[in-house]
C-alpha cells in the first residue's frame, strides 16, 4: 500500500484497541488485515478500495451504509440485503472481521 494508506490503516488499527476492541497484536495488524481485505472484498471494492461495478468505493467521503467502526463491522458481519455484499460473520472469525473492518475504516483515513 502506498505510505498514505499504511498511516490510514494503522490509525484505524489503533482506533479499535481504543475503543476496547481486541485485535491483534500490532505488529500482524497491518499484514493480516491487508491479505484479509484482498482475498475477500478487493475483487468487489479494488485492491485500494477505489470501488468496482461490483462493490462501492471507499475512497469518497459518501459511505452508503455508514463510515464509523461499527458500521462498518456490521455491514461486514450482516452483509447488505438486496446486493452482493454477503454476510461474513460465518466465514470470518470475529478478529479477522474486525482487522478487514478497522483496514476498510484506514481507507477513509488516508484520504483525509
Amino acid at each position: 500500500l502506498p505510505l498514505a494508506k499504511t498511516a490510514g490503516v494503522l490509525l484505524a488499527a489503533a482506533a479499535l484497541v481504543a475503543i476496547g476492541l481486541q485485535l491483534l497484536p500490532k505488529s500482524t495488524v497491518l499484514p493480516s488485515a491487508e491479505a484479509l481485505y484482498v482475498r475477500n472484498c478487493g475483487a468487489c471494492h479494488g485492491a485500494f478500495g477505489e470501488g468496482t461495478d461490483l462493490g462501492p468505493s471507499f475512497q469518497d467521503p459518501i459511505w452508503l451504509h455508514g463510515n464509523s467502526l461499527e458500521a462498518i463491522d456490521g455491514v461486514v458481519a450482516e452483509g447488505v440485503s438486496g446486493t452482493a455484499m454477503v454476510p461474513w460473520k460465518d466465514m470470518l472469525s470475529e478478529e479477522d472481521r474486525l482487522a478487514v473492518s478497522a483496514y476498510v475504516f484506514g481507507f477513509q483515513l488516508a484520504e483525509q
